[in-house]
């Protein structure tokens, strides 16, 4: 699969962050790539959307969605269900944010505990 520059960025971004908190798998490395590209996808049909607006109107006169409206929500929908999948979405976040925390509370307990008995 090929990816732009915005793509290659946010893959390199989710991997670090997995990595650095100890979760990355190298089976989810397509899952990655797709979420990359979606959000991508989704970053240049919001710019478009911003510059012609949600709604346009036809030479009749009648609104109708802005097609770049609809790609962006589907790639929108498509990050949101891979980043439950990935555990990059907002509660997996803080449900990893919050074990970290816990290691490191009962990392400074034992280190406190050390002191105390030396």
């Amino acid at each position: 699969m090929s990816m732009d520059k915005v793509a290659k960025r946010k893959y390199n971004e989710i991997v670090k962050y997995l990595k650095d908190n100890g979760k990355f798998n190298k089976v989810d490395t397509a899952l990655i790539e797709v979420f990359a590209n979606a959000y991508a996808s989704y970053k240049k049909y919001y710019e478009i959307t911003l510059e012609e607006g949600a709604v346009l109107t036809s030479d009749k006169g009648n609104k109708y969605l802005n097609p770049a409206n609809m790609v962006m929500q589907q790639s929108f929908n498509t990050m949101r269900s891979l980043a439950k999948e990935l555990g990059i979405g907002n509660f997996s976040r803080a449900k990893l944010d919050m074990s970290i925390q816990e290691k490191d509370e009962f990392k400074e307990f034992l280190e406190d505990d050390k002191k105390q008995t030396h």
